[in-house]
């Protein structure tokens, strides 16, 4: 099996939580008219409907834009999200199957 990186899905950074393989909502409304997504259609990995046809504004113009955003506040969390982190770890989640 040959794996071409410009047609891998970027997944959802709740999958961890979910046990459910999910491509990232933001990343499919960013890409939604790149081979990567169109090729996920076609095989059934993203649904069709769930792909808007147009730009929605509640989400990154681009790629590098959301991982920016994403990576905002990672070296020095904030204490909401310390408090976030706390709550989640006591949950278990991100939690990998050899872990538990």
């Amino acid at each position: 099996v040959h794996r071409v990186p410009a047609l891998g899905t970027f997944h959802c950074h709740q999958e961890n939580a979910s046990r459910i393989p999910t491509a990232c909502k933001g990343w499919v409304i960013v890409h939604r008219a790149s081979t990567a997504v169109r090729v996920a259609m076609i095989y059934g990995h993203i649904d069709p409907d769930d792909v808007p046809h147009e730009h929605d504004d509640r989400y990154y113009a681009t790629g590098t834009e959301a991982c920016e955003a994403g990576l905002a506040g990672v070296v020095e969390p904030s204490d909401v999200a310390k408090a976030v982190i706390d709550k989640l770890i006591r949950r278990g989640v991100g939690r990998e199957s050899e872990d538990e």
